[in-house]
Order: C-alpha cells, then structure tokens, then sequence
C-alpha cells in the first residue's frame, strides 16, 4: 500500500545527504536507503518517488502567525502577510502554511517564505533536482518533527540547537507551535554559545523559560553546561538509527533529514511546501475570476457614486474635517496619540537600525519592521522599548539578508502598551 520511495535531500558545502523512506504504517516509517555523497555522485543518480529538499533556515523566512480569525478569514490574512511581510520582492515569492493549532476563534499558523532567486542559486550545483518537481521545505520545519519524533516537543516547552559542518539551527517548541526559531552560516557566526544565549535572554522576556536545551553535539552541551545551562543530547529513535546504520551511514548525520521524513510521510504535524505557492500563482483561477468581477462591479458603484458625489461634496468636506479633528484629539493607540506614540519608539531606535514600516491594529499594538546593520543592533532596540515605561516588545523574526560586506539583519516586532506608569 505504501510501496513509493519519499526522498530527503539535505544539501551542504558541496556534497548531499539522501535519506529514501517509504510509509510502514500510520506510526512509522522505514528506511530503504540512505547516503552522503558529493555533488558529482548525487547528480549521476536516478532517484524513483517524490523529493523533498531541505531548505536552511538562514534562507527562509520562518514566523508563527497569531491570527485572530478562522476559515476564508484566515486564508485571506495569510496571503496578506505573504504579499506584505515579506523582506524580498513578493513577486519572487515562494510560501506555504499550515495551521498548528486553533482556540478561543484565534488560530497559531507557521508561515514560511523564500526568495525564488536563493532557491535557484541553491539548487544550481544539483543539476538532477532542477529537472524535477520537488518540494521545498525549511529546516525549521525538519527540526520541529525531530523534536517530536524523539519526544521533547510532545512534553512541553523546548528549546533545541541543531548543528551541521555549515550552520546551526535554534528552535523552541511547545506541543502545538514552533515558538522561534533562527539559523546562520558558521562562517558569518561562528559563537553559537553567545546566539543561544541571546536567544534564551529573547524567549525570556517573552515569559518563556526552559530547564533543558536539546542539543546534537556532545561538545556544545558541554560548553552548554559550563555556561549553567541543562542540556540532553539529541538523538534519533533506536528503531530508526538501527536501519541508517545498516544502511552505512552515521545516524547522528541525519537527524534533520529523520524530521522531514516524518513530516512528508504524514506523521509530522506540519506539512509545507514552499513551492505550492508563489505571489503570482498563490490565487486559484476561481478567485482571479472573482477579482475580475468584482473589479467591474466596483468600477460601475463608482460611476453612480459619481454623481452623488457632486451634491455631497460640501457636506463631505465638513464631515472629513470633523473626523480629522477628532482622530488628532482622541489618537486611538490605547490612550496616547500616534505622535506620542512614533516619539516615545523612536527614542528606542539605535543608529544601526532603520524603521521601514510602522502599523498599529484595532487593539493598540505596532508592528514594526526594519532593517539593522547588526544583530546587535536588534537586540538593543529590543531591550530599550521593554525599558520604556508603559512599552512592552516581542521579537517576531530577524533575518540575515544580502552577502558578504553588506550582509544586514531584517526583524519584525510586535510592541504592545501596557498602559501608564
């Protein structure tokens, strides 16, 4: 019944690890084959079923949506945030969600998006896998099943470091949401220490707080453990690291390719592909025909709109004036003027960090979005709004952005008032 191979690519400096799995039954799955091969090796390959890809996390955006909304009002504030939110041109956007859990008319959804221009440069060496169609899904994703596959997701809150020869992950995780997460190159951040650190000092000023860090390696656990920390040693089930051992290949290796198996086989809990969606196909042909129309029906209510316009022009002006009057007086951001507001955050912004977008919802709270020069920079603009009396700050994501000398960090922050003090 589940005969077809699922293939798991996990490509780094230069060479690929494969993992081919087949579905064994609603609980499990089992390795047919798994390999670490150069480039050269994996392209003479002729791999049968379909193909995942695993996407670094440094390369994607990673977020966990907090929507107020549930069914077409949900759909529609996801592809918002995918048409908006982004930090790339969005019509070179690839993105997916999935909803993780839903109460209370409120719904925690992962969304994840990438630059179809990094998925091309990334896929460029593997010239066998340009020719298929294949799934793309961030590590952040792999990382969470790992997580639940060896049970600390599914106990509670955890934080998890994974790490490669390349790069590292961060991910914390409860039962039903990934809470954060963050990845980088070694060569650009190379302290993974001082990133966890900073990573467990964010989560608890969010009110988040861990006993345990899961971790892959002996030697960071024990640098872990130095610095005050618990930690445990992440390992894959004994089941599954008996098959990669026989399939001659060191299970340590392949933890992350383990998560993503467990997540294209329908065991996982989240299940995205980066490639169902684009800025430009993301809308079904059903909805471009519902634009369309109701284009045409708007552009007619403006015709007879028109008209009355011209006897309501007086009237209009008055009413607009008035309302501008009472928006300058009563502001609207729990109690204080959006003057006061934009001056009390600016306080905060330090010189490395540019604002680029400020909102605010019905509730009072901003959103903003901006790009630092470090990540430093974030953290500190971070700490001084939760400094400021009557401010409260969360970070949503910060993503590395551009190479080399002008490499810079994009963010996203949530700022809630907490009311005078």
């Amino acid at each position: 019944m589940f005969e077809k191979n699922i293939n798991i690519i996990e490509l780094e400096n230069g060479s690929a690890r494969l993992l081919s799995v087949q579905k064994k039954d609603k609980n499990s799955f089992k390795v047919c084959r798994a390999a670490e091969l150069s480039v050269s090796e994996f392209n003479k390959l002729t791999l049968r079923g379909s193909t995942t890809v695993i996407l670094p996390r440094d390369k994607c955006v990673a977020r966990t949506l907090d929507i107020k909304a549930e069914g077409a009002a949900l759909q529609a504030e996801i592809l918002r945030e995918s048409e908006e939110g982004l930090p790339f041109e969005r019509d070179r956007a690839l993105w997916d969600s999935a909803a993780m859990s839903s109460a209370g008319g409120r719904t925690l959804v992962f969304f994840s998006a990438v630059s179809s221009e990094q998925v091309k440069a990334f896929l460029k060496p593997v010239q066998t896998l340009g020719k298929r169609a294949v799934i793309l899904a961030p590590s952040t994703v792999a990382l969470y099943e790992l997580l639940r596959l060896t049970g600390p997701a599914k106990s509670g809150i955890c934080l998890a470091v994974y790490l490669t020869k390349a790069r590292f992950d961060i991910l914390a995780a409860g039962k039903e949401a990934v809470l954060f997460s963050r990845g980088a190159l070694l060569a650009e951040e190379p302290d993974i220490l001082s990133a966890v650190k900073a990573s467990v000092e964010a989560l608890g000023r969010s009110g988040i707080v861990f006993e345990t860090i899961y971790s892959n390696s002996a030697e960071l656990n024990g640098k872990l453990e130095t610095a005050g920390f618990k930690t445990v040693l992440l390992s894959l089930p004994p089941e599954i690291a008996a098959e990669l051992k026989a399939a001659g290949v060191e299970p340590a290796n392949f933890g992350i390719c383990a998560g993503m198996a467990s997540a294209v086989t329908g065991h996982g809990k989240l299940k995205i592909d980066l490639n169902r969606n684009s800025a430009k196909i993301g809308r079904s042909g059903g909805m471009l025909s519902y634009l369309r129309k109701l284009s045409f029906a708007i552009s007619a209510l403006f015709v007879v709109l028109s008209a009355v316009f011209f006897f309501m022009a007086k009237a209009a002006e008055k009413q607009g004036s008035d309302l501008c009057a009472e928006l300058s007086t009563l502001g609207g951001l729990s109690g204080r003027s959006w003057s006061r507001v934009l001056v009390d955050i600016s306080k905060a912004v330090p010189s490395e960090v540019v604002l680029n977008e400020l909102t605010s919802d019905n509730r009072g709270d901003v959103t903003a979005r901006g790009t630092s020069v470090t990540r430093q920079g974030v953290t500190t603009f971070l700490e001084n709004l939760n400094k400021m009396p009557g401010y409260s700050a969360e970070l949503a994501f910060a993503n590395d952005a551009g190479a080399g000398a002008k490499l810079s960090v994009q963010f996203q922050m949530k700022i809630r008032q907490r009311g005078e003090k």
